[in-house]
């Protein structure tokens, strides 16, 4: 005769946060009222720079944030990422250097015309 092993479940105590959260990247919905009332929230006091994902190419992070060193980079022609262009390292360099972080004018454009209405 085979014994039964009896599992024991702990019941798990609620989900306290110890602080604030941010955020970056893709959030697992499409709908843009969804993803502002997530970041309403669950992030309130702290900045959250959320992506929707395949709503459109403008909605890439690394395009959205790298768009300082637009024309100093290139998509890699293999795997995942983007390259330096042939001599424009000092270019990029000076370009971070002197980047905020915010984003361009074209790349809130693009953003604008990707966007449902």
């Amino acid at each position: 005769m085979q014994s039964v092993a009896k599992r024991s479940y702990t019941v798990r105590k609620p989900f306290v946060s110890a602080g604030a959260v941010t955020g970056i990247g893709s959030l697992p919905v499409t709908s843009v009222a969804s993803a502002i009332q997530a970041v309403a929230q669950f992030s309130p006091e702290v900045p959250f720079w959320p992506q929707l994902p395949q709503l459109s190419r403008s909605e890439s992070a690394i395009g959205q944030g790298l768009g300082c060193l637009a024309g100093l980079i290139e998509p890699r022609k293999e795997g995942y990422g983007y390259q330096v262009k042939s001599a424009q390292i000092d270019s990029v360099l000076e370009a971070l250097h002197g980047s905020r972080g915010a984003l361009t004018s074209a790349t809130r454009q693009a953003l604008a015309r990707s966007r449902p209405r």
